[in-house]
């Protein structure tokens, strides 16, 4: 798999394509991740904990 541009629809579809960027090469950005920020306490530094590289940017 490679990485791409996907869109977050609700909270299992998003920790779903956060899973699938984090076995992808390449980078996966996910858009929309309000869902997953509301559904899962501290989603990236749990993930990030566990040695995966993800990050929050902001939108313009």
């Amino acid at each position: 798999m490679h990485g791409n541009d996907v869109e977050c629809a609700d909270l299992r579809g998003g920790a779903a394509l956060t899973i699938a960027g984090i076995v992808s090469e390449g980078k996966t950005t996910i858009h929309n991740i309000d869902y997953l920020l509301r559904g899962y306490e501290s989603f990236c530094e749990k993930l990030n904990s566990l040695g995966t590289k993800i990050s929050i940017e902001k939108e313009e």
